[in-house]
């Protein structure tokens, strides 16, 4: 499973006790490899767009860049949930 998620089984026995969070670079493989979305349901604009990010693996700078807006403007959304 390690082989496919592309960490070392190190990194995911991490994951499976709960001693670290995958990267955010690694959610669309797990993703993938699961079938389904292992996060709770968004409801909030704040939690929707948060839940976005992680499915494909974009961080704030990268969404405020695909939107126009400052950074600062993704991490105020996203925290008012």
């Amino acid at each position: 499973m390690a082989e496919i998620l592309g960490v070392d089984d190190k990194s995911l026995a991490n994951w499976e006790v709960g001693r670290i969070e995958p990267a955010l670079r690694h959610w669309r493989r797990i993703i993938r490899f699961l079938g389904y979305v292992p996060l709770p349901r968004p409801e909030s604009f704040g939690e929707r767009l948060t839940a976005y990010r992680v499915m494909t693996g974009r961080s704030q700078p990268s969404v405020a860049r695909a939107l126009g807006v400052d950074e600062s403007t993704i991490w105020g959304w996203e925290c008012h949930r």
